[in-house]
């Protein structure tokens, strides 16, 4: 409703309401809401280093209890640090997030910068991949109290054609019988956080940080900011698949364990390799990177296919066992590696004359030799 000049309009309940509380509680001048900000500023400054050997303590502490708790979500340890906020960042925190809502909404000016630094302490666990991030939230929900939740990851989804960095950020605290354990207990009223993401996260996040003036730069600029996002966020999805694929590789060698190897006529590769090295050895653990140099070694001496592996190992093995019984009264164990290595030398000097080194290939030919002898 517009008031023109010189009517006699009669004001609304909710404006003369407004008119009446306005006079009961009116704002403080600027002058007083600068010296009671100087106030708790001051305060803050005395408040931070009298509390920051507790903040190291607690930042130390908390880490080791949360990378424990992520080791145990996943199939890995991840990288898990901590920091405690610079003071001064702190304070300049408070000044663009809470400052101007505290000071238009409380007009008794009655707050504290402490009570609103959730991060003075602040955790950061690093994911090989995305996916691994929801593990670990679920592992910190289960033993912490979880205070306010950031989804960036979700922010951006629900934001059409728009890229950056993705994580996930909790405010949590100490809850429950661990907060009453003596080596916890200073640290049961802390407020901290935790950034979970995935190691093509941290990356970006860490280029991202560094890129200057990247909201007034031009837009063809603003468009390679956008599309090497986009690639950031591509990796982290094909990396997904490429665990995922390989995973299901390597299933599938270990059901084929079984299988009759002498009529695979296919080039031997890691996966082939490693049914016939289950098949041979089925309660061995066996290393992926080692399985992965080792047939690399292989194919590098001589192209073999895994039917030829198969037979070799069928023609061969029985006079190898034999050596490894030696060898075992000796007290020296030959692992299945070192044995498959015995088996390629005996079916095919030539090819595989560098799968063993000079002492192994002296005895191990000594042995043979002997062996003939007593054969004759």
């Amino acid at each position: 409703m517009q008031h023109h000049l010189g009517e006699n309009v009669e004001k609304s309940a909710s404006e003369r309401f407004a008119e009446r509380y306005n006079e009961s509680f009116p704002m403080p001048p600027p002058t007083q809401i600068n010296e009671y900000f100087n106030g708790q500023k001051a305060a803050f400054k005395e408040y931070y280093p009298s509390n920051l050997s507790s903040f190291e303590a607690a930042g130390e502490a908390l880490s080791n209890i949360v990378r424990l708790l992520a080791s145990n979500a996943l199939e890995y340890t991840p990288k898990t640090t901590y920091r405690v906020k610079n003071r001064e960042e702190c304070i300049r925190k408070f000044e663009i997030k809470y400052r101007s809502d505290l000071e238009s909404e409380d007009i008794q000016l009655s707050y504290n910068i402490s009570d609103h630094i959730t991060d003075i302490v602040g955790l950061r666990v690093v994911c090989l991949y995305e996916t691994d991030i929801e593990l670990v939230r679920k592992a910190i929900k289960d033993n912490f109290k979880v205070l306010s939740v950031t989804d960036k990851t979700k922010a951006l989804l629900d934001s059409d054609n728009k890229f950056g960095y993705k994580g996930l950020h909790l405010d949590v605290q100490l809850k429950g019988d661990r907060s009453k354990l003596p080596e916890y207990k200073n640290f049961s009223d802390i407020q901290f956080e935790i950034q979970i993401r995935s190691i093509v996260q941290d990356a970006w996040s860490e280029v991202d940080h560094r890129l200057k003036y990247k909201k007034q730069i031009p837009e063809t600029l603003q468009r390679r900011i956008v599309r090497l996002a986009a690639l950031f966020e591509l990796a982290d999805q094909e990396f997904i698949f490429i665990r995922d694929e390989t995973s299901k590789l390597i299933e599938k060698a270990n059901s084929d364990a079984s299988s009759d190897f002498s009529k695979n006529d296919e080039m031997l590769d890691a996966f082939s390799f490693l049914s016939i090295m289950k098949h041979q050895w089925p309660h061995y653990t066996f290393d992926p990177v080692s399985i992965d140099g080792f047939v690399t070694e292989l194919l590098s001496m001589s192209k073999i296919s895994t039917s030829s592996l198969s037979i070799m190992i069928s023609k061969c093995s029985a006079i190898v066992e034999e050596y490894k019984e030696m060898k075992t009264a000796q007290g020296h164990r030959l692992n299945p590696f070192t044995t498959i290595r015995h088996i390629l030398y005996l079916a095919d000097r030539k090819s595989y004359f560098g799968a063993l080194y000079f002492i192994q290939r002296s005895e191990f030919d000594r042995w043979l030799s002997d062996r003939q002898s007593e054969n004759l």
